[in-house]
């Protein structure tokens, strides 16, 4: 049990490195400073929403869109706000920060949610 639930932190981390770092990609917003932002983001993002999207269906019995939807809402609205917060300073490059947020999360929330 307790290595499943690890597993799925490192899974679920680790294909949210890659297809966000794939959108910042597309988006030409991938200088190395924002890629190690990507991933600090994410550190800080990711485990808490798998935490309460686990805990959620687990303990709610509700269905996984149901929980993950507010979730993800949430996630977007910080990631966004920490992009904007970041591209305020000319040494960053992030010309579309609230664009950057919406797309890589939706993105890589889709795609979550096939596997």
């Amino acid at each position: 049990m307790i290595l499943d639930v690890f597993q799925m932190f490192v899974v679920s981390l680790g294909a949210t490195f890659v297809l966000e770092a794939l959108v910042m990609i597309l988006m030409g917003e991938h200088s190395k400073k924002n890629l190690l932002l990507l991933v600090l983001i994410n550190i800080l993002t990711n485990p808490m929403a798998v935490y309460l999207s686990y805990m959620g269906t687990l303990l709610l019995g509700l269905s996984k869109i149901l929980i993950q939807m507010p979730i993800e809402i949430g996630v977007i609205l910080v990631e966004a706000g920490i992009y904007t917060w970041f591209s305020k300073d000319e040494n960053w490059k992030i010309k579309r920060p609230v664009l950057l947020g919406i797309l890589a999360n939706v993105f890589s929330w889709s795609i979550g949610l096939m596997m």
